[in-house]
């Protein structure tokens, strides 16, 4: 088998050849009477190519330059692609552009098994975020430079938080002032109301929302965003996009 299967989920893998040479890819799905997998990768669509072709209505060239250079990672822009004129179709939950089918802003291209690479360099910590796959608890000093979050741009005065290790984990409270990576924050619980300001590491906290709030995404692929929390569920906070008005 090309890849091993760990509870029902397929493994990562990288690209051999071509311009996904050495890119992560997921896998998706296995078929194995042909020797071929469907892979979840980070598209490499060069948009100015598709401006040329569609809304400047230049001949599409017939080779690509040896080095020229290939296209950056990027989720697939289908409304940049429809500024262009580009010819989009609909395939169930896929678009499709060009034979290439595209989900979520993903690219699900089918592989064969010789133009995969199992075991190749493991994946960055930058690899894993475009794949929204950030381990948990990740230490922050370990992140690149350009990733890591000061403690202001994810918690404000006001926040609701919750304790989520350490002794008094489950505690919740509001933050009254932010020190560096330090938060102070009052209880809520009865019996330590009169304790008065208990101060955390920011790792130690996580924000609680509740249906109705108004958010901003501050980090992964929907970095920016904003949107109305319309589910909370097991830590994980479901959004209502103010531009799309589709679900995040």
């Amino acid at each position: 088998a090309v890849v091993s299967t760990q509870s029902g989920h397929y493994g990562r893998v990288r690209i051999k050849r071509g311009v996904y040479r050495n890119d992560l890819a997921q896998v998706d799905f296995v078929d194995h009477n042909q020797n071929k997998a469907i892979l979840k990768m980070i598209p490499r669509v060069d948009y100015k190519r598709v401006k040329s072709i569609y809304k400047d209505k230049e001949p599409a060239p017939k080779m690509r330059k040896r080095f020229q250079g290939r296209p950056s990672q990027k989720l697939f822009d289908l409304d940049l692609v429809r500024s262009f004129n580009g010819e989009i179709k609909k395939d169930g939950d896929c678009i499709v552009f060009e034979g290439a089918r595209y989900r979520n802003g993903f690219l699900y291209k089918t592989v064969a098994f010789s133009g995969i690479v199992t075991d190749g360099d493991k994946p960055t910590l930058d690899e894993l975020e475009k794949f929204d796959e950030l381990p948990e608890n990740v230490d922050p000093e370990l992140m690149p430079a350009d990733k890591r979050m000061n403690t202001e741009s994810v918690f404000a005065a006001g926040d609701v938080v919750e304790v989520c290790e350490g002794e008094l984990i489950h505690m919740t409270g509001k933050i009254i002032s932010i020190s560096g990576d330090k938060v102070s924050i009052i209880p809520f619980f009865a019996d330590l109301k009169n304790a008065g300001a208990l101060e955390f590491p920011a790792k130690e906290l996580r924000k609680i929302f509740k249906v109705g709030d108004h958010v901003r995404v501050i980090n992964g692929k929907f970095e920016g965003e904003t949107g109305h929390v319309v589910n909370v569920k097991d830590n994980v906070a479901v959004l209502l996009a103010d531009t799309t008005l589709s679900e995040l």
